[in-house]
């Protein structure tokens, strides 16, 4: 269940870092609401440990290391998608502005692919 607090936060950063996301697809404008909101849960809750997603893998042979690793690559991806995010917010809105249909949904649909489905 989302934590209300945390929700209250992503709508407060994404108004003042886009004002909104209405003229995004509604699909790539709830993947980068969900990039906010895991990057927060993981900043806030420090009853969260991001190697404790990995830790059920020790069972299949990785280390103790294996999954420290693995974890601090979770952390890296999450700031890379905060970095991105913006780029790809101001890219979008000036192929829009510009009217460029086909480059405004080829960048949507590879967004998605980065951003929601790990797809590089």
């Amino acid at each position: 269940m989302a934590d209300e607090r945390i929700v209250r936060a992503v709508k407060e950063i994404i108004q003042k870092e886009f004002l909104d996301l209405n003229d995004i697809p509604y699909e790539l404008a709830n993947t980068i609401a969900n990039i906010y909101y895991k990057s927060l849960v993981y900043a806030t809750d420090k009853s969260i440990n991001p190697m404790s997603k990995h830790l059920p893998y020790n069972k299949n042979g990785w280390s103790v290391v294996d999954c420290m690793t693995q974890s601090l690559y979770d952390i890296e991806v999450v700031q890379r998608e905060l970095e991105f995010v913006p780029v790809l917010i101001k890219e979008l809105r000036e192929q829009k502005q510009r009217n460029h249909q086909f480059e405004y949904k080829m960048a949507v649909l590879m967004a998605l692919d980065t951003l929601k489905y790990n797809i590089f």
